[in-house]
């Protein structure tokens, strides 16, 4: 049977948020076991590929592979052709743009070096260019040029050249379930450590800790087949302002659209509303290296994100006494910047939650915050986006208010919006490691 693809549907009010005096440790553990269950359910659609890219071809559109079996499956040699995912797509689009313009060192086309074997050719990088093949162009063309163009340039990469294929099984528009591509990656992306792993070595931490934190939660958290975002309270504070729960985000996606991301957080205890702080002491860890050793980065940059919690908390509730004019003017110029994040249901939830309170930094945050849960439609993804723009907020200077309130004003007057500002961490996030 095929699993749902977000666990929160699933398992219904069993995933939803807990307020921190309504769940024990052991409660907790439960959940993440149901997690990993899901997970090793979701595994079993799909599969990995190691395959040379000049043994590839286009076939109707679709990418075909003959491959040998990554360690661990046991899959035949020869994949039909199969339907790629946008993802995929625009992976394989830039991969094989590497054949064409380089690695993003030159922009000087690499067809004659190919075709004449030249090793300068074969020392392109594994990953993608800096520039891709044109998606509009080929996406508009006849299907039978589409397969004659992609199949020229992967036939004609370097021998010694291989790419590692994901696939999974899901539901096709007519019900029927179908194969599909859900990434094309470089040789060294560590396929063995993935969502499943990473929900096991939170399983062994939270184990390994239940008897000194009475307390631990998980805060939606969402299990996708290719992402997977986790929130753990690990102590509750309490305040003036009630409690609230201190703890750490993980975030990962399998495809090569993200990193394992390490962040502190914080929880609002009267209303759930988190906070994702992605800066001072926040880890991206690339996919590469060993399972070992990613698990033992995983475990170092968690005691980093718990080392600020109490300072970031309290630099948080000191916004409730910086007032904010232009409020709704603010609001709206965030929206012009922050476009994606902010879309106008977001924006909607965010002006709709401050009716009759006080025009504080305080209250916006709690505003984006409330609305990472609260507005309609959004994936996962971009609610813990609108999470790490509220804990983003917590340290923005208030110039940077001003110009989103005059960026709001100008399109009221019929004036180009100056939108030429962002906002910035006080200190970069590390990144460990080269990306694949």
């Amino acid at each position: 049977m095929t699993p749902q693809w977000n666990l929160t549907n699933v398992l219904g009010a069993e995933f939803n948020a807990h307020n921190f005096d309504q769940n024990t440790s052991k409660a907790t553990l439960d959940q993440l076991a149901t997690m990993i269950e899901h997970a090793k359910e979701i595994d079993r659609l799909k599969s990995d590929y190691k395959a040379p890219v000049y043994q590839m071809n286009m076939s109707g559109g679709r990418l075909a592979v003959k491959a040998y079996p990554t360690p661990g499956y046991n899959l035949p040699l020869v994949v039909s052709p199969n339907r790629l995912t946008d993802t995929a797509w625009s992976q394989l689009l830039s991969k094989v743009a590497v054949f064409v313009y380089g690695n993003g060192k030159s922009n000087v086309p690499r067809l004659d070096l190919l075709m004449s074997g030249s090793a300068d050719a074969r020392s392109a990088d594994n990953g993608g260019s800096a520039k891709a093949m044109p998606k509009r162009y080929l996406e508009h063309i006849p299907t039978d040029l589409l397969d004659m163009i992609m199949t020229y340039h992967l036939q004609h990469a370097p021998h010694d050249r291989d790419w590692q294929m994901r696939y999974i099984e899901k539901p096709a528009n007519g019900g029927e379930e179908e194969t599909v591509i859900r990434a094309v990656l470089g040789p060294r992306y560590p396929i063995s450590y993935g969502n499943t792993a990473l929900l096991q070595t939170i399983n062994d931490l939270l184990t390994k800790h239940q008897n000194r934190f009475d307390r631990i939660n998980l805060v939606r958290p969402s299990l996708a087949p290719d992402d997977l975002h986790l929130k753990v309270m690990y102590y509750q504070r309490d305040t003036d302002d009630g409690p609230y729960g201190l703890g750490f985000y993980l975030g990962n996606n399998e495809c090569g659209q993200g990193r394992y991301d390490v962040m502190m957080c914080i929880q609002r205890g009267q209303c759930t509303n988190s906070l994702v702080i992605d800066q001072d002491n926040a880890v991206h860890i690339i996919h590469t290296g060993s399972a070992p050793t990613i698990k033992e980065n995983i475990f170092t940059a968690i005691g980093q994100a718990l080392k600020l919690g109490d300072t970031v908390l309290d630099e948080f509730l000191e916004t409730r006494e910086v007032e904010i004019p232009d409020f709704e003017d603010v609001v709206s110029g965030l929206a012009l910047r922050y476009g994606n994040t902010i879309n106008e249901a977001v924006k909607g939830v965010v002006v709709q939650y401050n009716v009759n309170r006080d025009p504080t930094k305080f209250n916006l945050i709690n505003g984006l915050t409330w609305a990472a849960h609260a507005a309609p439609d959004l994936l996962p993804y971009e609610r813990v986006d609108l999470e790490k723009m509220g804990g983003a907020l917590i340290a923005a200077p208030g110039s940077l208010f001003a110009k989103a309130a005059q960026a709001a004003q100008a399109v009221r007057k019929g004036y180009e919006p100056n939108l030429a500002w962002a906002l910035a961490p006080r200190k970069g996030g590390q990144v460990e490691g080269e990306d694949q």
